[in-house]
């Protein structure tokens, strides 16, 4: 309310410094007028002489102005009753030469035609972690890596809900374990509860199950692998077929070979034995989840690679969030010596979130119209 008198005061009577103020000497001893109307802004505060009534007696009409008189007669040029009972008894003063303000008039005004816009919320990236754990690491260092920032501030704003115990997506799709969905669905509904503006999920077998999900959330989920497909027309136009390497799971649910299909594009998948190579490499004892980077695991990949180099395929899709984890180039070579271009999909999701956060922090940049009081307010 005090904001609200301040700024009225200002605005309306733009001349005035000497200010008179009745209120309780309570108020008066905490110097909470003194913070809102301050000598360094050139007001001056002119307080009665008398300290008002004691114990149980209360102001009255008479009392209020012999108070305001005192002040009049000591150079106040407005009037502010500053205590909630005295505001119905100025609106019964006489007319005393100067401005008497009704506090509640200005206050109700000032919420209900001169507020300020909200603050703009900041965009906010929710992320499905855990799926698996070190994979939501790398995607979030990439998304740091793709943001142009030059100091903290300049960052995404970034809730991530890292839920490990989402039952495995691969052991579903093969009949060998409980359905994640509700987990996944349930994850989702944190962040959009969070704010979140939009979801990412950086574990490609989990794609398999978003199509269940995005109809019942109101924020959408930033499809992994369509924006790898697009990316992968678009930097190769030329191209005609496409190595995947994935888990059984995410080839079992043909979520892949859909998505290439649409922008013209065929997969090439591994041999069964090299497949289950491929999975080793991911699930084995000595594989990417269970937190190595080097070894068996590694040797498993390049083998794959080397099967599809040799069926002709120059650009292989990295279809498990695991394996970005243990390559350092977006290029390879090939035990043939061919060379292959390695397409990273958490890349792709994280760039692709970045340009989210960077348009919609233009859009909230743009100038609003501001809300203008109603014809005939005052």
């Amino acid at each position: 309310m005090l904001k609200a008198l301040r700024g009225h005061i200002r605005r309306r009577f733009p001349a005035i410094r000497r200010i008179g103020i009745v209120t309780s000497r309570h108020l008066r001893t905490r110097g909470v007028f003194e913070r809102y109307f301050p000598a360094a802004d050139s007001f001056e505060l002119v307080f009665p002489r008398t300290e008002g009534p004691r114990g149980d007696e209360q102001y009255s009409l008479d009392l209020l102005r012999e108070a305001c008189t005192d002040l009049i007669d000591r150079g106040a040029e407005l009037v502010i009753p500053g205590l909630s009972e005295l505001i119905p008894l100025a609106r019964k003063l006489p007319a005393l030469g100067v401005p008497v303000i009704d506090p509640y008039q200005v206050y109700a005004q000032y919420a209900a035609v001169e507020r300020q816009e909200p603050p703009r919320r900041a965009f906010k990236l929710g992320v499905v972690g855990g799926v698996g754990p070190a994979a939501t690491v790398d995607f979030l260092q990439k998304v740091v890596r793709n943001t142009p920032a030059h100091r903290d501030q300049d960052h995404i704003k970034v809730l991530v809900e890292q839920n490990p115990q989402i039952p495995d997506r691969t052991g579903h799709l093969l009949g060998q374990g409980p359905d994640p969905t509700l987990a996944l669905y349930a994850t989702c509904r944190k962040l959009q509860a969070g704010q979140a503006d939009i979801i990412a999920i950086p574990c490609n077998t989990a794609h398999a199950f978003v199509a269940s999900i995005e109809q019942h959330l109101d924020i959408p989920i930033i499809n992994m692998l369509t924006e790898t497909v697009r990316h992968v027309r678009e930097s190769f136009p030329a191209l005609r077929q496409v190595g995947l390497l994935a888990t059984t799971g995410t080839l079992a649910s043909g979520i892949y070979p859909r998505a290439l299909e649409s922008q013209g594009l065929r997969e090439v998948v591994p041999p069964p034995v090299l497949q289950a190579r491929m999975m080793n490499a991911i699930y084995g004892p000595e594989g990417i989840k269970a937190g190595f980077t080097s070894g068996q695991c590694v040797e498993d990949v390049h083998a794959v690679i080397d099967e599809l180099v040799s069926r002709g395929v120059e650009v292989v899709i990295l279809g498990c969030t695991e394996l970005p984890l243990v390559f350092h180039s977006h290029e390879l070579t090939a035990r043939g010596g061919q060379r292959v271009t390695l397409v990273d999909p958490t890349e792709i999701l994280a760039i692709r979130c970045v340009s989210h956060a960077l348009v919609s922090s233009e859009a909230a940049a743009l100038p609003r119209a501001p809300i203008r009081s109603k014809p005939g307010s005052a």
